[in-house]
């Protein structure tokens, strides 16, 4: 039987231009659901680390 890991959208989100093209599409897709768009921003600050602080060093949109 074969395994399966868990999909983690965020893992996919390694640039500022894939961010933008996964939330493009989200706003595509969403309509008038605000729990969709919720979601994608929560996959968006899981991807960008957003735990962490600029203060750190750690800036997600240095590269913006």
């Amino acid at each position: 039987m074969p395994t399966f890991s868990d999909y983690d959208p965020a893992d996919y989100l390694t640039s500022p231009h894939r961010i933008i093209a996964y939330l493009e599409a989200v706003l595509e897709e969403a309509g008038d659901d605000p729990g969709f768009i919720a979601q994608a921003l929560r996959v968006v600050a899981r991807a960008c680390s957003f735990a962490t602080s600029p203060r750190d060093g750690n800036d997600p949109w240095a590269a913006v």
